[in-house]
């Protein structure tokens, strides 16, 4: 399926349409508002809330396990079902740490990474046993992106 999409800044300096073709395999996507985390159909029709929060950020899908991963604004990271947001369940708070916006997942080998500003690490959590081990120390972490060996099926 196609959406078209306009930035209005790019199509008044140069007098264009975009154009952006969703991918066949996609089966719905989440997004992030100050009003909670809402799914859709990946062309943007059926949005419905999934989980009511107040300015949740950074997501994190585990397609494997069926878990949305967010973090609640300050500090902790909550797990919630991936098709109706139920089972929510707060993870991980390393003294009280601050993690940012920002976190990725392996859900081949059950991992979640995170940034945390506060205590100026990138920390990894088991996903099985929810056991956080410190990974990088650096000055103000905004974010971790994960970069995965491809594996069939995945």
């Amino acid at each position: 399926s196609s959406v078209d999409m306009v930035h209005d800044g790019f199509v008044a300096a140069h007098d264009v349409k975009l154009r952006f073709t969703s991918d066949e395999g996609c089966d719905s996507m989440y997004v992030s508002t100050s009003d909670g985390i809402f799914k859709a159909d990946c062309d943007g029709n059926g949005m419905v809330l999934l989980v009511s929060h107040s300015a949740p950020k950074g997501l994190a899908i585990d397609h494997l396990g069926g878990h949305l991963y967010y973090i609640d604004g300050s500090s902790s990271v909550f797990r919630v079902g991936l098709e109706d947001g139920a089972d929510v369940t707060a993870l991980a708070n390393p003294f009280m740490g601050s993690f940012s916006s920002f976190m990725d997942i392996d859900p081949v080998g059950r991992t979640l990474y995170m940034a945390d500003s506060a205590w100026n690490t990138i920390w990894s959590m088991n996903m099985q046993t929810e056991e956080m081990s410190m990974l990088v120390s650096m000055a103000s972490p905004l974010g971790v992106a994960l970069v995965r060996d491809r594996y069939e099926g995945y």
